[in-house]
């Protein structure tokens, strides 16, 4: 008898082809508790749950003749170990930078990994080292990146799978913004004007003017006062920003 194929990937579907002569009868035992008694049996699905080593079936076809007599042929099927692809991420959003540790679920020395890892570029080992991603779309917007696994047996590059995950890094803010006016006499009122950068309009802020106070408006107002008669005051204002993220 001839097999369709007597070794692939898993699982590995064989069809048979009986060139027995003379015989009346005919009982197969294919190697995984399935036999028949056709003349041309049924494929049969070989499968193989091992990742590190080929799953070996022995086919026998036992015929025989009006007489009794028997004759019989065997040829073995060889299934590659089963292909897994599949990882996680410790993270799968977060505030640029983002840092992003990749952990492998199938680790094999039966297997060969192709990594795509977005804008970290590529690595084909397979420990991944901790994945570094800025957002650096120029109009804060959501910057998406692709990690991609594919998983191939050594023994046959066709024999794969493959898994993509995404990861969201979210931007940054820039704060920034503009002052009516920078000197006067006192007491002194100053109109903000908020020039922030940001993903959204949900971003907060937080204002300190000098020692003389605080703010959580977007544009604030705050009145600035010098107390000394003979010296000017200055203050420092600060801005900070913080995305909805």
């Amino acid at each position: 008898f001839d097999l369709s194929s007597n070794r692939g990937c898993n699982p590995l579907t064989v069809s048979f082809t009986n060139n027995t002569t003379g015989a009346s009868g005919y009982t197969w035992s294919f190697g995984n508790g399935i036999t028949s008694s056709k003349i041309t049996p049924d494929p049969i699905v070989y499968n193989n749950t091992d990742t590190v080593n080929v799953k070996i079936y022995n086919v026998t076809l036992v015929s025989r003749n009006a007489d009794g007599c028997t004759s019989t042929s065997t040829k073995r099927v060889d299934v590659f170990p089963k292909v897994m692809a599949d990882f996680s991420l410790d993270k799968i959003d977060g505030c640029t930078p983002l840092a992003v540790n990749v952990t492998n679920a199938y680790p094999s020395s039966a297997y060969r990994y192709e990594w795509t890892l977005g804008s970290n570029g590529q690595n084909t080992t397979q420990q991944i080292p901790t994945l570094n991603f800025i957002n650096s779309t120029p109009d804060y917007s959501i910057q998406t990146e692709k990690i991609k696994l594919k998983v191939f047996y050594k023994g046959d590059a066709g024999c794969f799978k493959e898994v993509e995950r995404s990861v969201n890094v979210y931007p940054g803010t820039h704060s920034d913004f503009d002052m009516d006016v920078t000197e006067s006499c006192n007491p002194l009122v100053v109109n903000f004007t908020n020039r922030t950068k940001s993903f959204s309009n949900a971003t907060s802020y937080s204002w300190t003017f000098g020692d003389l106070g605080s703010s959580a408006e977007a544009n604030p107002k705050f009145t600035f006062t010098n107390l000394s008669n003979t010296q000017n005051k200055s203050y420092s204002v600060q801005l900070r920003s913080s995305s909805a993220h």
